[in-house]
C-alpha cells in the first residue's frame, strides 16, 4: 500500500485506489473509491459524502459526523488490513463513544488549516485516537 497526500489523500491499495478529498479541494486523482463531503456526484468511482459505514472493493470506510453536523468530519478507512484514521481540518475534539466505534487505527492523519492558532490541541488529537 502506498499513501500520498498532496491535495488529495491517495491511499493506493493492493486491488483498489482510495481518494478523499479534504473540504475546500478540488478532485485531483482518480480512484475507485472518492470520499467527500462536499461532493455530490462523481463519475466511474463509488462516492461517500455522508455519513455512514461503508463497504466496496474489500475496503471499510467509516464516516462520522463530529458535533451533530451532516457532512462527515472523521473517516476510518481499512484498506489492505490496515486502518487509516483521517480527521479534516474542523475537528476539534473526538467524543469518547467516537472513539469506541471507529476502535484502534494503525495511521492517523489529522489535516490542518491555516488558522489553526492552537497547533497543540490538534496533537492532542493524536493522544485521543491512541487510547486504545
Amino acid at each position: 500500500m502506498q499513501i500520498k497526500f498532496a491535495t488529495n489523500l491517495l491511499i493506493d491499495g493492493d486491488k483498489v485506489k482510495v481518494v478523499l478529498i479534504p473540504e475546500g479541494a478540488k478532485l485531483k486523482e482518480k480512484g475507485d473509491i472518492v470520499i467527500s463531503s462536499e461532493l455530490s456526484a462523481v463519475e466511474n468511482a463509488f462516492l461517500i459524502n455522508e455519513p455512514g459505514e461503508y463497504e466496496v472493493k474489500d475496503v471499510f470506510v467509516y464516516a462520522i459526523s463530529i458535533n451533530g453536523g451532516k457532512n462527515p468530519r472523521l473517516f476510518s478507512i481499512n484498506v489492505d488490513g490496515i486502518t487509516i484514521v483521517y480527521l479534516s481540518a474542523e475537528v476539534t475534539e473526538i467524543p469518547k463513544h467516537v472513539i469506541d466505534e471507529i476502535g484502534v487505527d494503525d495511521i492517523a492523519i489529522i489535516d490542518f488549516n491555516e488558522s489553526d492558532a492552537n497547533l497543540s490541541e490538534k496533537i492532542k488529537l493524536l493522544d485521543d485516537l491512541d487510547q486504545e
